[in-house]
């Protein structure tokens, strides 16, 4: 992913239109992370 936590935290008020969609694939790749983690 190209995107970091810079991007996470900064997209809101940058790229309002991005953020719903964006968080919800990041919390869908966080889960796939957790997963692979555990």
């Amino acid at each position: 992913m190209a995107f970091t936590l810079r991007d996470v935290l900064v997209s809101p008020k940058e790229k309002p239109r991005l953020s719903p969609r964006f968080f919800r694939s990041i919390k869908r790749h966080c889960r796939v992370i957790l997963r692979i983690i555990e």
